[in-house]
């Protein structure tokens, strides 16, 4: 993938500099690029010198880290590529990490609950959030979660909740930051799309105002183009760490992490799937956000329900005789609601 080039064509420019700074003519960069050893050459290199910190009998398997990636996580933590290769922020983090901990090989398996791969299938799952466990301690962070509102043009995040009255928000139908936007009164008009993608080219295109989604998935989309920046995120992020269960790779792994981050190695893998994007904190949250509250339900309403049920006794036979033709009614409408196609995609409710 395209992202993947950028450490080593931007390490193969700075040679390029070197040299010609030394008046001994151009470099063509295709030739330098070809003359790298492959990545298996590079990592049989790198293995041989290796010392892991960390005895095998605690992981899995002597001389691999095998690692669990949530089924959930999606770009830019994990996907696949064209090639077929398992690739993402959580893989780069994954291999920086079996090389600080002195561990030769990596494989990855897909998980669900993360306590339950820790326990039979994997030494550490990458790409978790803190709530999300209680047996096992969540390292790191390397990342951070949170809804982000993304905007076309430059703007001071974040925002204030104000600018949002009244704008279109671009959303994917049925994602977790669709529920999240419903949490707040902000008299909006959401757009609904089936992608993220279909949102990104109707924002760039002025078809919406803004984007509401996942904050690091917004962070890859954002990137190809160039106009398209955060404006803030709803609600305070939390964190994603790696789930160490082992007791002995805990301080290992911790230690490792600390490491990646501080030599810099992070930042790097970060900038590959998100190039400049900003690390996620409070100081981003949309100002004057208002949450929206459920009414709670009045006496006078409890005991119209109350009474409605007692009338409804009477009226089984007749709901009984008359549960067929409502069925059906519900599968026609049904029927028509998944025909709604491009239509359904464009219309608006107020958020």
């Amino acid at each position: 993938m395209r992202r993947h080039r950028i450490c080593a064509i931007a390490a193969a420019a700075t040679v390029a500099v070197v040299l010609g700074g030394c008046s001994i003519g151009q470099v063509d960069l295709d030739d330098y690029v070809a003359s790298l050893p492959s990545v298996e050459e590079a990592r049989a290199q790198r293995n041989e010198g290796m010392t892991p910190v960390v005895s095998g009998s605690a992981l899995r398997e002597e001389g691999k880290l095998v690692v669990g990636i949530p089924v959930a996580q999606t770009v830019p933590f994990s996907t696949v590529s064209d090639e077929g290769e398992r690739v993402g922020l959580s893989v780069n983090m994954a291999h920086a990490l079996a090389d600080e901990l002195g561990i030769p090989s990596v494989s990855f398996v897909t998980v669900g609950d993360a306590e339950s791969a820790l326990a039979d299938a994997c030494d550490v799952v990458i790409g978790v959030e803190p709530d999300g466990v209680t047996d096992a301690t969540v390292l790191g962070p390397f990342a951070q979660s949170a809804t982000g509102v993304f905007v076309r043009g430059e703007v001071s995040a974040p925002i204030d909740a104000s600018a949002l009255r009244g704008a279109s928000l671009g959303i994917q139908e049925g994602s977790v930051s669709a529920a999240a936007l419903s949490n707040y009164e902000l008299n909006a008009s959401r757009v609904g799309f089936t992608s993220l993608n279909e949102a990104f080219d109707a924002l760039e295109s002025g078809a919406v105002d803004y984007v509401v989604c996942d904050a690091y998935s917004g962070a890859y989309l954002a990137a190809a183009y160039a106009d398209i920046s955060l404006a803030g995120t709803l609600g305070d992020p939390t964190v994603v760490g790696v789930a160490v269960a082992n007791p002995e790779l805990v301080d290992a792994v911790q230690a490792a992490l600390e490491t990646i981050q501080t030599s810099g190695l992070g930042a790097v893998a970060r900038a590959s799937w998100v190039g400049d994007f900003p690390e996620l904190t409070t100081d981003l949250c949309v100002t004057g956000l208002v949450e929206r509250v459920e009414e709670p339900e009045s006496d006078g309403d409890a005991e119209d329900a109350e009474e409605g049920g007692d009338a409804e006794e009477g009226g089984d036979a007749e709901a009984d005789g008359e549960a067929s033709q409502t069925d059906a009614d519900e599968s026609t409408s049904d029927g028509s609601d998944s025909g709604t196609g491009d239509e359904g995609s464009t219309s608006g409710d107020v958020a």
